[in-house]
């Protein structure tokens, strides 16, 4: 009898925890609508290579409110990630910025004739079309062939 109210006492003491500890819903949407997000017109940086702009139909959020954004969710933080997310759905997309594959468009590098001029850059993205088709042709011999076939 004992155990059983120690057992008892000791499921209460959680439950009481974990309800003390969880925010309510309305505390996780007004958390939600105090994160920084991005108003239309407004640019923010992407790992300070790349703008983001806010419009009334998508808006951003850069990586601390990620970061929160995350944890409201119930999920861990990744650090140096961003969010993108439409203004009125309930889907949203974490970015993460890689450098390894970052490539800076410009005139100097892509002239406008096909030619790329910075021998790096060239080398990275031949290697990287012909590791694509790679891919593509062993997803299309896996895929049977009506699933991938031109329908007219």
């Amino acid at each position: 009898m004992k155990r059983m109210f120690v057992a008892t006492a000791l499921a209460a003491a959680c439950v009481l925890s974990f309800a003390q500890t969880t925010p309510s819903a309305e505390e996780v949407g007004k958390q939600m609508r105090e994160l920084g997000w991005l108003k239309p017109g407004a640019i923010a940086s992407v790992a300070g290579k790349a703008e983001f702009k806010g419009s009334p139909t998508y808006t951003f959020l850069g990586e601390a409110d990620t970061d929160k954004f995350l944890k409201l969710n119930g999920n861990p933080p990744v650090g140096h990630s961003y969010t993108i997310a439409p203004v009125q759905s309930n889907w949203f997309a974490i970015l993460h910025f890689a450098p390894e594959g970052y490539i800076k468009f410009t005139k100097d590098i892509f002239p406008g004739d096909g030619r790329v001029s910075d021998r790096s850059t060239e080398t990275f993205l031949a290697t990287f079309m012909a590791e694509f088709r790679e891919h593509i042709m062993r997803v299309l011999t896996v895929l049977p062939r009506e699933a991938y076939a031109v329908r007219s």
